[in-house]
């Protein structure tokens, strides 16, 4: 189910400031299925793009977690606050924030609590890191799955910490994931791939269709650096394989209207025309960064070498046959008409097609970290 040779966690880490909606309040108490509930929405603004997260949690009489030892236990309600019954909750279960001062909890909604009152007129950049997960749609929005990056850990940067909005996945493609139909007009190329990730539905780890982007756009092929970062990441991109290839892949999250070069083409035909005749330049009409069609994409910045990547030259095989993958690929289950159940015998439930996951409704030129 999934689980040949995949050992990679798929984590998000945004720095930024924080952005609260002004529709909706930052956190929201409900009911779901007669529990309590409790939520946490807020976007991490770097630059011109912008990333939201979220946290949910309910209130139980028990809950369910694991210890340092990797053991399944069950902690009473009442006891969760206890420092005694927190240090022995395993680190990759527990919920963290540092904005000065160390606070841990193993509860979503103790999390949720503190960071209401935590981040309430907080205007400095804070980091977030935390699990990114695809979560399919219900009713009329089954055929859909949505992204969302759930909140571990909450803390000051860093010396060294920049605005990002960075994550990574284990992404599997073949020979034919790669779309280059978009290459010519704006730098593009898409990859067509799939990730392993839970599905509650199957109660297993499914391969989640999801798209992302090589940006060839910001790559000036007449300098020798660019040109070679180029053939490399293309190096971990192209397969001739019909079985799936796999590759850890840091990418980096674009939500926003990004800045475009400012050009003759950004004036009126106007304000060319007396560039044309000499008595204005092109530098007379700048009037501050022009910015373009918003984007929301996910993009290739590069594989990380890291645990059974570390000696790859390219991605690796990840030892399913194309057979054996397509057993694999998560599709919705969906309620049958009457008719369709006529047709189709006994069966009560069909598989429906998924489109790629979406955005859950929430300038040194030779540096690498630019090249996305």
């Amino acid at each position: 189910m999934a689980d040949k040779k995949n050992d990679v966690y798929a984590r998000f880490n945004f720095c930024g400031k924080i952005s609260v909606s002004r529709k909706a309040p930052m956190v929201k108490r409900d009911t779901f299925n007669k529990s309590e509930k409790i939520s946490i929405n807020f976007g991490i603004k770097a630059g011109t793009n912008m990333g939201y997260v979220t946290l949910s949690g309910f209130k139980n009489d028990e809950i369910k977690t694991r210890d340092v030892d990797g053991n399944n236990i069950n902690i009473a309600w009442d006891d969760r606050l206890d420092e005694d019954v927190i240090k022995m909750v395993a680190s990759t279960k527990k919920f963290t924030v540092n904005l000065g001062e160390r606070k841990e909890f193993i509860t979503e909604w103790d999390m949720i609590e503190y960071l209401e009152s935590a981040l309430a007129g907080y205007e400095n950049d804070i980091v977030v890191t935390g699990n990114f997960a695809l979560r399919p749609g219900t009713g009329k929005y089954s055929d859909q799955v949505y992204r969302e990056f759930q909140i571990q850990n909450v803390f000051m940067p860093g010396e060294k910490d920049t605005p990002h909005l960075t994550m990574n996945l284990d992404l599997y493609y073949d020979k034919d994931s790669m779309d280059k139909s978009d290459l010519k007009t704006d730098g593009r190329i898409t990859m067509h791939c799939y990730t392993p990730m839970w599905s509650k539905a199957d109660a297993a780890r499914k391969m989640f269709k999801i798209d992302t982007v090589f940006n060839t756009a910001v790559f000036d092929m007449d300098k020798p650096k660019h040109k070679a970062i180029h053939d490399y990441k293309m190096r971990y991109l192209e397969t001739k394989s019909r079985n799936p290839v796999h590759m850890n892949w840091q990418l980096a999250v674009v939500n926003g209207a990004e800045e475009v070069e400012f050009s003759e083409d950004s004036l009126s035909e106007q304000q060319k025309e007396q560039i044309e005749l000499g008595i204005s330049k092109l530098e007379d009409f700048r009037r501050g960064p022009i910015y373009g069609q918003r984007v929301n994409e996910l993009r290739l910045v590069k594989p990380l070498l890291t645990g059974e990547f570390e000696t790859c030259k390219t991605a690796a095989e990840s030892d399913f046959t194309a057979r054996e993958f397509e057993d694999e690929i998560y599709t919705p289950t969906v309620d049958e008409s009457v008719d369709d159940m006529m047709k189709g015998g006994s069966k009560a439930k069909t598989k429906a097609k998924v489109d790629p996951a979406v955005e859950a409704p929430a300038d040194s030129d030779d540096d690498i970290d630019t090249m996305f």
